[in-house]
């Protein structure tokens, strides 16, 4: 399981500066979907590997059965995003809505945000998940502004901004929680998500419950929870096509799954 879960995050980025470097929009488009492909394959190994033990946890990682169901999510969701990619990006070239040179850069953020959504719902420690889900608003918002006109650059601000005020919230409240543990003598093993749920009955209540609101509204906002919405609309009609369903169906839930965590 440990080498599924490393081969998994490693193939994206691999994928990735590979595309960087070359030119011919067809090898970069049948690699990426190749490489697309064998990463969901990984995850799909991953999955069927969770079902027949139910959980894995090391001192940074962590998979159970509600992150095999939002692999699952990413997996398809990023497979299809990718296929469809080579179809919007060749007619994006054709019609000059996209230059050709931008196409290896497109690819490389796209394997750059699978990167981060799995690193999201592999990792056991919460300090690192709240690491993870920033890397997806930093893939992502280049993402949206990918085009590069005034609409794009003006949602990808948007989005930007808006997020990080509640990524951080997030980390006030992931800090908090790091300090009810260290009261509760648990400073070895700081934010380790199996090492919490032992303790879980010495932590202070109130000092949690603080916590918990913190990160609520942190990771509701990157989850798109109302009020904490207003970012949507714009970045999904700017972002090319494939990102923005990767947008609504892949990166919803993996801030959603970092709130769920908590």
């Amino acid at each position: 399981m440990y080498q599924l879960i490393l081969i998994a995050l490693v193939l994206p980025i691999i994928i990735g500066l590979f595309t960087l470097v070359q030119r011919n929009l067809a090898v970069i488009g049948y690699t990426n979907l190749a490489g697309s492909a064998l990463t969901s394959g990984v995850l799909l190994a991953i999955i069927y590997q969770t079902t027949k033990i139910n959980e894995f946890s090391t001192e940074l990682l962590y998979v159970d059965h509600l992150t095999a169901v939002l692999l699952l999510v990413v997996a398809l969701l990023t497979f299809t995003a990718t296929l469809f990619s080579l179809s919007y990006m060749e007619r994006e070239v054709k019609e000059g809505h996209v230059a050709a040179k931008l196409v290896p850069r497109y690819y490389a953020l796209l394997n750059l945000f699978t990167f981060a959504m799995v690193s999201v719902l592999v990792v056991g420690n919460l300090g690192l998940m709240w690491v993870a889900v920033e890397g997806t608003t930093l893939a992502s918002a280049l993402l949206v502004a990918f085009y590069f006109n005034r609409s794009a650059l003006e949602a990808a601000w948007k989005y930007v901004m808006i997020c990080t005020v509640g990524i951080c919230l997030a980390l006030l409240g992931t800090m908090i929680l790091y300090y009810s543990q260290v009261i509760a003598g648990g400073e070895a093993h700081a934010l380790s998500w199996t090492y919490l749920k032992e303790i879980s009955g010495s932590l202070d209540p109130a000092i949690v419950k603080l916590a918990f609101v913190f990160i609520l509204i942190g990771y509701g906002t990157k989850a798109g929870l109302a009020p904490m919405h207003t970012w949507l609309p714009d970045a999904h009609s700017q972002a090319p096509s494939p990102v923005s369903g990767l947008l609504s169906g892949a990166l919803l839930s993996c801030a959603f799954y970092a709130w769920c965590a908590i």
